[in-house]
């Protein structure tokens, strides 16, 4: 069995024309990108990530101050679950790549496995394509 290759960008990744989960022929732009399809992607948990706006803001207005917040839980904190279902939550299967830019690989590793340890993840392929339990989606709102 293959690991999916997470270290290079989706857009410089070569594609055969098929899904490189479950082999079945690639279609659409995005799906061609990924070189995932649109079932293993949401099987996998990758989404398209929302932008982060101020509530009653319309959208489109620049606003100082308006950012990622998962930027401001990682320029603020040490790493820790919080950050780990953070990034699972803003990027999805992409939270380990953006972690990795700031945090050494096997800390980022580690706390994603205390992470699913603790019930606040769950993950199929490898545990750092988590997804968020309920537990987990109830730490953040908390």
């Amino acid at each position: 069995m293959n690991l999916l290759d997470l270290d290079t960008a989706p857009e410089r990744q070569a594609t055969t024309g098929r899904c490189r989960c479950c082999r079945h022929k690639l279609l659409d732009p995005v799906s061609l990108s990924y070189g995932i399809g649109p079932d293993c992607r949401r099987k996998l948990g990758i989404t398209p990530r929302k932008p982060v706006r101020i509530a009653g803001v319309p959208a489109g207005w620049e606003i100082e101050g308006q950012g990622d917040l998962l930027e401001d839980i990682v320029a603020n904190s040490d790493l820790n679950v919080d950050v780990i279902l953070a990034a699972i939550r803003d990027h999805g299967a992409l939270a380990y790549e953006v972690l990795i830019d700031r945090y050494p690989s096997d800390d980022v590793i580690a706390e994603f496995t205390r992470a699913a340890r603790e019930g606040f993840t769950t993950f199929g392929v490898a545990v750092h394509l988590a997804t968020l339990t309920d537990k987990g989606t109830k730490r953040l709102a908390g």
